[in-house]
């Protein structure tokens, strides 16, 4: 039952500007999860209801221009899975990303638990943005994932990680740091 002191209001509606198409450095803020009646199952395609689990990943932009942004990648299912079409499905490219390397056979049959998940808030990837269609609105998309190329950044992604990240053999030349 509501509190007698909720009061819902009108709100006007919030115009946001797209973000460019481009690739940014981003942080993960948040992972959440959804159990929702299936498409199949809402279709009627079932014997009964089938219920599915997606996450939804929060990204905080970190360069280019767009510090502070915030984007979603919404209905991530939680399966891992490789289509011989399409290749592997988006949380394989998000958590590869993310630990700056392939997952084990042993991690994909094992699973990734909700721990293994949580771990990677505060990680760091490079997302790919891209402008999509949609009834005649454009909206910007993260359509891929990819690890860090910066070793420096790698390294400090490491030693905050509790999934080891990828060791690199590439050399930094320390002029380059600009701090």
């Amino acid at each position: 039952m509501l509190d007698s002191n909720f009061k819902a209001t009108k709100q006007e509606r919030k115009e946001f500007p797209l973000i460019p198409a481009d690739v940014y450095h981003a942080k993960v803020l948040d992972i959440s999860s959804k159990t929702e009646e299936s498409y199949n199952s809402k279709m009627g395609k079932t014997e009964g209801q089938e219920f599915s689990t997606t996450l939804t990943f929060k990204f905080e932009l970190l360069d280019n221009g767009q510090v502070g942004q915030i984007m979603w990648s919404n209905y991530i299912p939680s399966d891992l899975w490789v289509s011989p079409k399409t290749g592997k499905c988006k949380l394989f490219k998000i958590v590869e990303a993310l630990i700056a390397r392939d997952l084990t056979p042993n991690e994909i049959m094992t699973g990734l638990s909700g721990d293994n998940l949580n771990s990677l808030v505060d990680k760091t990837c490079r997302v790919l943005v891209e402008h999509t269609e949609k009834n005649g609105k454009v909206y910007a998309n993260i359509t891929n994932w990819m690890k860090l190329s910066n070793p420096l950044l790698v390294k400090a992604q490491e030693l905050h990680s509790s999934i080891p990240v990828q060791n690199t053999q590439e050399t930094v030349d320390v002029s380059s740091i600009p701090f």
